[in-house]
């Protein structure tokens, strides 16, 4: 795995690097400039003998623009370098690489004026390559007014546009947009993976990135404390579990699934089929009574369990009798695919909450009844969408997108169980306090019944073995595999649950013949 690093813990391992090992700051700043231009030299250097225009702030981010105009114009390239703000106010090892420019010959144009920005139109248009260094990932507040100007220009104008470490306007922690950012085709991003590159929105904004390597040793990076990482294929494939050459069904997990009301067959059946394509040996779903004929029609390789007990088709505290001895049999649960949202389904929640000594995966209408309860005996894992999350937590959507990562974490504290918050680049907090980001999926997977594979192959994991943590993590990322497999055999749209859960097979077997950031173009080592 990758760490995904947030901005005070990369301004520690500079920290360490120019206090610790004596590498100086401005030696830091010359590697991190001329990152961006090898970049710029290995995939553009045509374009950048057209021209390039670079956007210098009066902070490092701008520093390290200076020293890309510096190598450009000291090999010829056209070079149009805009500063914007008061250079005499410029300090440390910014101030340094200004110094350098000017006095090689580069020509700095202020940007202070609306006037200005007509100038820096021109430029735009008629160089194609846009070097962004004017914030970096200390940026904590909206931007707004004339610096609000500058990165609409650059957005609606530029043919080609590089940020330099981070897209301006972005929040470098939470992934937010800071009133507004620029839209980069790449990103060059010093040192490590920040986490406002890889979390939505302000990942949209980022394009492919570029993970440079500037001088910090990688004996630093351990004496940071991180808790936030990148899932790659390599961490998955260690954790799954393993299945002998004479194992027999029994031995390969047994998962009970509670699901199903008037109208939601489907999703009952979709969750059980998929934790069978994710390896369980059996799987028994019960299922209000008279909703059995329709799902042993639809299940046919699934156990029905046909629920007596249950009131008006749903599931009802009665039908726990009914359970009790299954409950006993089977090495998981997973409760709430379809389930609806009827008062009598939370009290049977309530009571299985209270029972249950299994590990327990709770979805969908579950998370409705869940609000305020926890499991007293079993190990738990909730896979809420933002919706959920915010209902879950007692606050708006708007207040969970502020902070993705912050609401996992409450999320997991409050329930005292493993979160999967869904959503592109979905995300998996522990009750220790570590977050894991998932790299696979894409959008074709934003159609109905995807949450019921993954409670299904998450649920199947937990069965063969897993602890919680893991088999959410698997399961997370083995099935936006399966998503990617899909998009690839039969394109993005218009995917449907039933195509993913079908690959899941797939997943498991691609998994196995590949190593490193799988199926993550985005990230470029």
């Amino acid at each position: 795995m990758m760490d995904i690093l947030t901005a005070g813990e990369m301004r520690e391992l500079d920290r360490l690097t120019i206090e610790e090992l004596g590498l100086p700051g401005v030696v830091l700043m010359e590697n991190a400039g001329r990152a961006v231009y090898r970049f710029l030299m290995d995939q553009y250097s045509d374009l950048a003998l057209e021209g390039a225009t670079i956007i210098c702030g009066p902070g490092s981010n701008g520093g390290d623009g200076f020293v890309v105009g510096r190598l450009l114009m000291n090999l010829g390239f056209p070079v149009r370098l805009f500063f914007i703000g008061d250079p005499s106010k410029v300090k440390g090892d910014a101030a340094v690489m200004m110094k350098l420019f000017i006095e090689m010959g580069g020509d700095m144009s202020l940007l202070s004026t609306d006037d200005d920005i007509e100038i820096l139109t021109e430029s735009l248009l008629n160089n194609p390559v846009t070097i962004d260094a004017i914030f970096g990932t200390g940026l904590a507040k909206p931007v707004k007014g004339f610096y609000a100007k500058i990165i609409e220009t650059v957005n609606f104008f530029s043919h080609v546009t590089i940020a330099v470490d981070l897209p301006s306007g972005i929040d470098s922690d939470r992934g937010k947009i800071l009133g507004t950012a620029v839209m980069a085709d790449h990103t060059v991003t010093m040192g490590g993976l920040k986490a406002g590159l890889l979390l939505y929105p302000g990942a949209a904004n980022a394009g492919q990135i570029h993970i440079a390597e500037i001088g910090i040793p990688v004996k630093f990076f351990d004496r940071v404390e991180n808790s936030f990482y990148l899932l790659d294929a390599d961490s998955i494939l260690a954790l799954l579990p393993y299945r002998s050459p004479d194992a027999h069904k029994g031995e390969c997990g047994k998962l009970l699934i509670l699901a199903g009301s008037p109208g939601y067959t489907g999703a009952a059946a979709l969750s059980s089929l998929s934790a069978l394509r994710a390896g369980a040996g059996l799987v028994y779903l019960a299922v209000p009574g008279d909703l059995n004929p329709i799902l042993e029609q639809m299940v046919t390789e699934v156990v029905t369990v046909p629920l007596k007990k249950a009131e008006n088709s749903q599931l009802a505290p009665p039908a726990l009798e009914e359970i009790s001895g299954l409950l006993e049999k089977v090495d998981a649960v997973v409760f709430g695919p379809g389930v609806g949202r009827d008062e009598a389904v939370g009290k049977f929640l309530q009571g299985l909450l209270k029972t249950v000594d299994r590990p327990l995966v709770i979805d969908a209408d579950g998370l409705f009844h869940l609000k305020g309860k926890k499991a007293k005996k079993a190990p738990l894992i909730i896979t809420p969408h933002l919706g959920e999350a915010a209902h879950l937590l007692g606050i708006t959507i708007d207040e969970v997108k502020k902070d993705l990562k912050d609401a996992a974490l409450k999320l997991a504290e409050k329930y005292n169980a493993t979160v999967v918050l869904k959503g592109a680049h979905s995300l998996v907090a522990t009750v220790d306090g570590e977050v894991f980001l998932n790299p696979t999926g894409n959008p074709g997977m934003a159609s109905a019944g995807m949450g019921d594979v993954l409670t299904g192959c998450i649920g199947a994991l937990v069965a063969q073995g897993l602890e919680t943590e893991p088999a959410a993590i698997c399961g997370v990322f083995l099935h936006g595999l399966a998503g990617d497999i899909a998009a690839d055999e039969i394109g993005k749209q218009g995917i449907i649950a039933g195509d993913v859960a079908k690959r899941i097979p797939a997943a498991f077997e691609e998994l196995g013949e590949e190593t490193g950031l799988y199926r993550f173009p985005q990230i470029i080592l």
